[in-house]
């Protein structure tokens, strides 16, 4: 397989929860953590302090009162260590007896240049399972292959982004997809074609 046709993962979800020394203390203070954290952080409405490391790729940790940490964004490895920066930092300054959870990866997220602009029409109506919703978003179809436990978005740039369960199903899918993406690709005519579109699209 040449390089041009391989889809490797560019970041990944991952989860954990912090375990709490005891019952009497099982809650952070986002608000504290927001104004001394030394690094860019928000508050927002629904009990979530973001917390934001820079340089690009930017990793995104979320913390809930409760003590649920996910960060997307980047790798594993980066996302440990993030995950680790906050948890460490909450730790000093909050609840010294704190400790960290088991992390989990729960989704993997990949992306793809195919290298030719689709017809996102021809798409819509040739995809099975496809889903395009104009008033949203006309230059994207979105695909779920609930066989892989996948979700993709083809867009009509030529780019295509996947969301896994499992790495493993990345690749496989990517493949599976770039060759749809094909038949609708600008330019190209395709006889066998559905000319209808599937159920799903005919509002």
């Amino acid at each position: 397989m040449s390089e041009s046709e391989m889809c490797t993962p560019t970041s990944v979800h991952v989860k954990c929860k912090l375990i709490f020394p005891s019952e009497d203390n099982k809650r952070v203070d986002l608000e504290q953590l927001h104004e001394r954290i030394p690094v860019s952080s928000s508050l927002r409405n629904e009990g979530i302090c973001k917390v934001k490391f820079y340089p690009s790729p930017t990793a995104v940790v979320n913390v809930t009162t409760t003590g649920r940490i996910t960060c997307m964004g980047v790798l594993f490895d980066t996302a440990r260590a993030r995950i680790r920066n906050v948890a460490r930092f909450i730790q000093k300054t909050q609840i010294p007896d704190l400790r960290l959870g088991e992390l989990k990866i729960t989704n993997w997220n990949a992306t793809k240049d195919l290298g030719f602009k689709v017809n996102i029409i021809k798409l819509a109506y040739s995809g099975e399972g496809a889903f395009y919703e104009p008033e949203i978003d006309l230059a994207c179809v979105r695909f779920t292959d609930t066989r892989n436990n996948c979700t993709v978005n083809v867009f009509s740039s030529g780019k295509m982004t996947i969301t896994a369960a499992l790495e493993e199903s990345i690749q496989p899918v990517a493949q599976k997809f770039a060759r749809m993406a094909e038949l609708a690709r600008v330019g190209s005519s395709h006889p066998h074609l559905r000319k209808t579109p599937s159920p799903r699209n005919a509002d």
